[in-house]
């Protein structure tokens, strides 16, 4: 769920990036407006993996309202959590800016790209630790991770074998 072609936010679109998906028969499951993502929630028609991002007047970043873009992430959070797909669910809220000059620790490096600053991240489930900060170093790979230790997929090429999984987020045994 994204937003769409030609509009603002359009560039966080991830999928218009893989190829074999952008010029593919996968496109149009792909490129779904994100202004459906609730309507599909109350239909019971999601995928069993969803990413979901907005255009620019609900993505927090400036000049955008922080609360107007707060209340639709409140919104959709909302609408999982009181649908029948909250009991098998972790959202993994995060964000694509580090949110300014706040950060007093140096991220490691680990390459000439490295990790760059911090970026918060917040897990959503019925499953996830109560109370827990992860002091653990992830990326953004490390939810792709998580997502194919879950579903029992390889791993994809790169340097996702490296990156722990967010698994350590998350209480099974409830």
């Amino acid at each position: 769920y994204s937003a769409q072609p030609f509009t603002s936010g359009y560039v966080w679109d991830a999928f218009d990036a893989i190829r074999h998906i952008r010029y593919g028969r996968l496109w149009a499951q792909a490129d779904v407006p994100f202004t459906r993502f609730t309507a599909d929630v109350k239909r019971q028609q999601l995928p069993a993996i969803t990413w979901l991002t907005t255009n620019l007047a609900f993505s927090e970043h400036p000049p955008a309202s922080m609360c107007a873009a707060e209340n639709w992430t409140a919104e959709q959070v909302n609408a999982i959590m009181r649908s029948r797909y909250w009991k098998s669910t972790a959202i993994v809220l995060t964000w694509d800016d580090f949110g300014g000059f706040y950060d007093q620790i140096a991220p490691p490096v680990i390459n000439n790209v490295g990790f760059g600053p911090r970026v918060p991240a917040i897990v959503i489930s019925p499953y996830a630790r109560s109370g827990f900060v992860a002091h653990t170093t992830y990326d953004f790979g490390s939810i792709l991770s998580f997502i194919e230790d879950v579903f029992r997929l390889p791993h994809l090429a790169g340097n996702n074998l490296s990156v722990p999984s967010i698994s350590g987020m998350f209480n099974f045994k409830k």
